[in-house]
């Protein structure tokens, strides 16, 4: 039996799989950069930049050459739809729809929601976005609404809702860094 496992082991070594890695249809780094933009406010833009679209091989996603504009402005050349460009190089052109959710995949994520919600601006904008304020206790309905936002698959969703509703003293900021950092919402 050892011998299996060891064999196993050397395979996922030899072919570099990775230990944490789930074949799901996944979100392309262009929706998830605008939920989250859209989600926690523009101000936001060069933290999802730098995490999110900086990286289209761990979140797929080609760049999109013919949705960019250029335009000159005081002799300078500006680009309006900076986020639909190649970041890194052309060959983003040909980068999958779909990558697996990895371990990188999930640090960099984490690392974006991390820094979002260090920023108060990002908690005003969400509270404002569904209409309450985060500073007041959450209350089931609240939670509901926020869970909703995350995940269109209702019994997703409705696991988090309890188990966010049976925790005693729970803050907004736990509440939307467990979603965020979440890989389901990022699941098709």
């Amino acid at each position: 039996m050892k011998t299996i496992v060891l064999f196993l082991i050397n395979i996922q070594l030899i072919h570099g799989s990775s230990s944490y890695k789930v074949d799901f249809r996944t979100l392309d780094k262009f929706y998830i950069y605008n939920f989250l933009l859209s989600t926690f406010g523009p101000h936001n833009k060069e933290i999802l930049k730098k995490n999110i679209l900086s990286r289209p091989e761990v979140f797929a996603g080609g760049c999109l050459p013919y949705k960019v504009s250029i335009y000159r402005k005081d002799n300078s050349e500006e680009v309006e739809n900076d986020e639909d460009r190649c970041i890194n190089h052309p060959d983003e052109i040909g980068d999958p729809s779909f990558a697996p959710i990895t371990s990188i995949r999930q640090s960099l994520i984490e690392s974006a929601c991390i820094e979002i919600l260090g920023n108060e601006k990002s908690f005003t904008y969400f509270g404002k976005k569904l209409g309450f304020e985060l500073n007041q206790k959450p209350s089931i309905e609240n939670l509901n609404k926020v869970v909703d936002i995350f995940f269109y698959k209702k019994s997703v969703a409705s696991r988090y809702q309890s188990t966010f509703i049976t925790l005693d003293k729970i803050s907004w900021k736990t509440v939307l860094l467990t979603l965020c950092k979440s890989p389901e919402w990022q699941v098709l």
